[in-house]
């Protein structure tokens, strides 16, 4: 996926804010600066790029992730569960140890 600088900056702010760092669904912390844009529906699986597909997450979780629809990462539990978004394209809600992560 090629993601504009102003996306990146969008997903960043859609869970963050203004803040300068963040920690990420697996435990691990971010910063603006310094994070990967992860396709909560794997891309591989028919996810779209829709920013409600995306999340940030560190380069480490992001590829632990990999293409997997539930697993543990860190001692955390997650499942995506596939659904349709605003637009009609799959999107995915991401849950770690039972809570919603994914807006």
């Amino acid at each position: 996926m090629s993601i504009s600088e102003n996306e990146r900056n969008q997903v960043w702010e859609r869970y963050h804010g203004k803040e300068d760092s963040a920690i990420d669904p697996f435990g691990d912390e971010i910063t603006k600066d310094d994070f990967v844009v992860d396709h909560i529906y794997p891309e591989s699986k028919g996810g779209s790029d829709d920013i409600e597909n995306l999340i940030p997450m560190s380069e480490e979780s992001n590829q632990e992730k990999d293409d997997d629809l539930e697993g543990t990462i860190n001692g955390y539990n997650f499942i995506v569960e596939k659904k349709s978004g605003s637009y009609g394209n799959i999107i995915g809600i991401l849950y770690v140890d039972g809570e919603q992560v994914s807006l």
